[in-house]
């Protein structure tokens, strides 16, 4: 089989009868017959030998993928985490009307205290 490689030896192409242009670097190679030509990209030829490595768009794409993967990770968690969020902040926001509630009732018998006072004080004083 003819391949066409690149300046770093990465296989760019690959074919039964050499149809490459002439001013690219083209080998004969015996792949295994297991070989997957749809990865033919992630391999270079060095020596004589098929060296698997990954090409800078493979990494590209795989970095890309991986952050994809991470941020859809992260929104289907996120509403839950919202969720439990919007909880809490109701449960605080009761806790507070229930506490004011109870402030009110002291005031109003720190109120009804002192205008006892003020009465006594009144009745006291006559």
């Amino acid at each position: 089989m003819f391949v066409q490689l690149n300046e770093e030896n990465r296989i760019i192409g690959t074919a039964d009868e050499n149809c490459f242009p002439e001013d690219t670097i083209v080998i004969e190679f015996n792949f295994p017959e297991d070989f997957d030509f749809d990865n033919q990209y992630e391999f270079e030829i060095v020596d004589g030998k098929l060296v698997a490595s990954e090409s800078e768009d493979a990494k590209r794409y795989r970095e890309e993928a991986e952050q994809l993967e991470k941020r859809e990770e992260f929104l289907s968690t996120a509403p839950a985490t919202l969720s439990d969020q919007d909880d809490a902040v109701c449960a605080l926001y009761e806790e507070n009307l229930a506490i004011k509630e109870t402030a009110a009732e002291q005031d109003d018998a720190i109120c009804y205290l002192y205008e006892q006072l003020l009465k006594e004080g009144e009745t006291n004083g006559k």
